[in-house]
């Protein structure tokens, strides 16, 4: 420090008795210096510019050695008995690459090697293969439509993998975002139109891309919460890069960020949400019967993404009165005999990222078909 060669700190030893561990100031100013010569950035790379610095996907590497400490019981590492390992970013694109082009093919009826030329990175295989107008509203109707799931997403390789090509594309086929904007407009609350209007009006055109692909496309779960917070923290990343800093605006012209709960759900994924199919058929009551309580969670979810802190809130209050609906409405339908599906649904607690061992893509997402999985 300041006053001497030495940092000190304390800790209980094996023995039980207090010890000191020495930290000279050359080893740190070491450390420091082996940082120093990295470029950090918090912007997503591509396999193209993977060698130029170091990106969120570090996060996913880090997740994947803090699970690598082994279990002195079993033997086993975590990341071993969880069966966790951090897609490499050349298999992820490929994946990318191979699903988008399928899925556009399907969609817009393109040629494949148009579409081909247009995913992959560079422009002169575009020049071999010219895209109409026509073909480029196709493409940004097909991918303002895409939903995409990530059952096992980890850190979220893949649906950052997806982000990011995505907006490639639509670099590509809608360079000043005009039709994107359209496609972003419709059926959302008058609070997020002036805001994606606003970032249109900046020409943060790439905010507006990356924050329509997280609002309405990537979908991902994972069965640790800490797969699930790094996930939800690398959209947070590469929205908040696309941000255009005023210092005479309020908060600097910086937008909050969405609200990601009903985005990235840590739950089993393996496990489809309990049914009462034992019971006899005058005593089932699916819960999708009651299509009150989905337009309901519908309502909460969508304007959730976009709610300030205050609205935030109240959005997380009347979810868990919706939940406690669900329990009277269960003791009511039921005279006491439980349903094994309103007991699950009512004991979600999304806002806490509590792992749930049921996973139901209607009930947490509100969509019943997927494009891509």
């Amino acid at each position: 420090g300041a006053n001497g060669d030495y940092y000190e700190y304390s800790e209980i030893t094996e023995g039980g008795t207090l010890g000191v561990v020495d930290v000279p100031d050359s080893w740190l100013q070491e450390f420091t210096e082996l940082l120093e010569t990295y470029n950090f950035t918090v912007d997503e790379n591509t396999s193209q510019d993977v060698e130029l610095s170091v990106d969120p996907e570090m996060l996913g590497r880090i997740f994947e050695n803090l699970l690598a400490e082994i279990n002195p019981e079993t033997g086993e590492s975590a990341r071993k008995s969880t069966g966790s390992f951090y897609t490499p970013r050349e298999v992820v694109e490929y994946m990318v690459d191979r699903s988008l082009v399928y899925f556009l093919v399907n969609k817009t009826n393109i040629d494949e090697p148009k579409l081909n030329a247009l995913i992959s990175y560079g422009l002169e295989d575009d020049e071999l293969h010219p895209r109409t107008e026509t073909d480029n509203i196709a493409i940004v109707d097909a991918l303002s439509k895409l939903t995409i799931l990530d059952p096992a997403c980890g850190s979220g390789a893949y649906p950052i993998g997806i982000l990011q090509k995505v907006v490639y594309v639509l670099q590509q086929v809608d360079p000043d975002a005009k039709y994107w904007l359209e496609k972003q407009i419709g059926n959302v609350s008058p609070e997020l139109r002036r805001h994606i209007e606003k970032q249109y009006n900046a020409k943060n055109y790439n905010y507006l891309r990356k924050l329509g692909v997280i609002r309405e496309s990537i979908f991902g779960v994972d069965i640790q919460a800490v797969a699930t917070e790094i996930a939800r923290l690398r959209c947070f990343l590469t929205l908040i890069v696309e941000e255009s800093v005023n210092d005479d605006a309020e908060n600097r012209g910086i937008e909050a960020l969405p609200n990601l709960d009903f985005k990235f759900v840590t739950a089993n994924s393996l496990i489809s949400l309990p049914d009462d199919k034992d019971k006899p058929k005058s005593e089932q009551q699916g819960m999708f019967e009651d299509i009150s309580h989905i337009d309901e969670l519908r309502r909460i979810r969508d304007n959730y993404f976009g709610a300030n802190p205050e609205e935030k809130l109240s959005l997380q209050a009347q979810f868990n009165s919706l939940q406690t609906d669900m329990v009277i409405k269960n003791i009511d339908e039921y005279k006491g005999a439980a349903s094994k599906r309103y007991n699950a649904l009512s004991r979600w607690r999304p806002f806490e990222h509590k792992m749930v061992d049921w996973f139901d893509t209607e009930w947490m997402f509100g969509v019943k078909k997927f494009d891509i999985v």
